[in-house]
């Protein structure tokens, strides 16, 4: 089996659309306050988003199919991270049977810290929900620390 890791082209957006879904479904499940049922971006405008200045997508890829992506988006100084500009990781997700195999997400990561050093970006940030352990740890692993933290009470309605 080939693997390999690419910038993404528009003739990927089909598998990457069908990817996102999964990402979105696989997500929700772990989300310990989302309910109900999970509406697609009717529309998920991939190859809008590949052609924007801003956006970098990258694919991973076994003998040619899209198992994988990681999707970042250039973003100005703002109340999430104050600093400076960043690099926001919005998506990624390697499909679960090539999860840890030939260190797929470690290269997709890798390319994302290379456009982002390209464009004279000095930080990425990404948020996870802190109980999917296993993508923490990897960050973590990669050298991303914990930056701030987000509290959350979800409020019960009386009758």
């Amino acid at each position: 089996m080939e693997l390999n890791v690419r910038k993404a082209s528009l003739s990927d957006a089909e598998s990457l659309k069908h990817l996102w879904r999964k990402l979105a479904d696989d997500q929700l499940d772990k989300d310990p306050y989302y309910k109900g049922d999970f509406i697609v971006e009717r529309d998920y405008m991939i190859e809008k988003y590949m052609q924007m200045q801003e956006c970098i997508i990258y694919v991973a890829t076994a003998d040619e199919k899209v198992v994988g992506f990681i999707e970042a988006w250039m973003r100005k100084k703002d109340f999430e991270f104050f600093v400076d500009d960043y690099l926001y990781i919005t998506h990624y997700y390697i499909e679960p049977g090539y999860r840890g195999y030939a260190k797929l997400f470690q290269q997709l990561i890798k390319k994302v810290e290379i456009w982002a050093a390209e464009h004279n970006i000095k930080f990425i940030v990404a948020d996870m929900l802190r109980n999917n352990s296993r993508a923490v740890d990897l960050a973590k692993l990669l050298k991303y620390n914990e930056y701030k933290v987000k509290l959350v009470k979800p409020l019960i309605k009386s009758e």
